[in-house]
């Protein structure tokens, strides 16, 4: 994998650019502040990085609704709490919006229920620069 904002294939840097942790080569870390020594692309080619991947369970919609009546709070009050609108609260009742991961988790939070699941561990390696989309591919820089 090459520099994030070039694509350049050579040592990279952690940089922070514009708010955003990157990695990216000497010459683009001049557009951000970088805080960490280079990293050799052998050595980040031989790691393997370890990813989990959350989902919500598909029964979401029952255990909200079943939690939230066991707590005697209607749907408004319950959205108050949550600091989220009662429409919303109402939709992931019925099942006609999936809340997303944060969502859920504060919801398990406030509830005490368990919504939110691993899908899957595995190793994941990086694809090579040929499927690598990165910022410089799509901005022309002079």
């Amino acid at each position: 994998m090459g520099c994030e904002l070039c694509g350049k294939e050579e040592l990279l840097f952690k940089a922070i650019v514009e708010g955003t942790l990157m990695q990216v080569c000497k010459n683009c870390g001049k557009f951000g502040k970088i805080f960490a020594a280079p990293v050799s692309q052998q050595n980040k080619k031989a790691q393997q990085k370890t990813e989990q991947v959350f989902d919500v369970v598909d029964d979401f919609a029952q255990k909200i609704k079943k939690a939230r009546e066991k707590t005697g709070k209607t749907q408004k009050e319950f959205s108050m709490e949550l600091n989220e609108k009662e429409s919303l609260i109402a939709k992931l009742e019925t099942g006609t919006a999936k809340p997303s991961i944060q969502l859920a988790q504060k919801l398990e939070k406030l509830l005490g229920i368990k919504l939110v699941e691993e899908q899957m561990e595995g190793t994941v390696e990086k694809r090579q620069k040929t499927g690598v989309l990165t910022i410089g591919d799509i901005i022309k820089t002079k």
